[in-house]
């Protein structure tokens, strides 16, 4: 849905369901959907809390590199 340019579906469709033992990869999926409307400090909060999930579900390394990007992102903006 996001790939879609559907952010806000995606991230309807996430409420509709409880994350269970995918919370790592529901937070980094929400965290997509919300860099795409440009909530930049949702996304950053939502890949925290993926990060933070001590499922497995995520993959912490790309979870640091979006985090890298979105901070270095903000810092370019005048």
């Amino acid at each position: 849905m996001i790939d879609q340019g559907k952010p806000d579906d995606a991230i309807k469709t996430l409420t509709e369901g409880t994350p269970g033992s995918f919370a790592g990869r529901y937070h980094e999926v929400r965290g997509d959907a919300l860099y795409a409307k440009k909530d930049i400090p949702g996304a950053v909060a939502e890949y925290k809390m993926a990060l933070g999930t001590s499922d497995g579900g995520a993959d912490a390394a790309l979870l640091q590199l979006k985090l890298a990007d979105l901070a270095s992102n903000e810092k370019a903006k005048p």
